[in-house]
């Protein structure tokens, strides 16, 4: 079985090297974990319902599943409502009840590059 879907990408001198399973996308680091995965995989539907029990709490744990990027924008946008008035629409028809337009005042981003923080860059609407 010949390895699907194989990925090399080169992030500056980092190389990322990942088999990917073409039927339901997850990737695995080396052949033999995607082989031993379509075993599994071919015989099922293409997603897994694993619910979790009532009462429990959920957390991230599989951190050897992320990948860290170069870079990351944090952004931000805030907008003030304004009620609007709007004509009667046609029940017969597929319809969006618009109530109130937003009105943008602020933004915000800072980028992330390489763990360096860049400064952050911020506006806001004057009156």
């Amino acid at each position: 079985m010949i390895c699907q879907g194989f990925c090399q990408v080169k992030l500056q001198n980092i190389i990322i090297k990942k088999c990917s399973c073409l039927r339901c996308l997850n990737s695995f680091t080396n052949k033999k974990a995607l082989v031993r995965h379509q075993k599994y995989c071919n015989k099922h539907d293409f997603v897994k319902i694993k619910m979790p029990e009532k009462g429990s709490i959920l957390a991230f744990k599989n951190h050897k599943h992320s990948m860290r990027v170069p870079i990351a924008v944090h952004a931000d946008f805030e907008s003030f409502t304004k009620p609007i008035q709007s004509c009667q629409s046609n029940p017969e028809q597929s319809y969006t009840n618009a109530y109130q337009k937003h009105e943008p005042s602020s933004f915000s981003y800072k980028i992330v590059c390489n763990g360096k923080k860049m400064k952050p860059v911020l506006y806001t609407k004057q009156n």
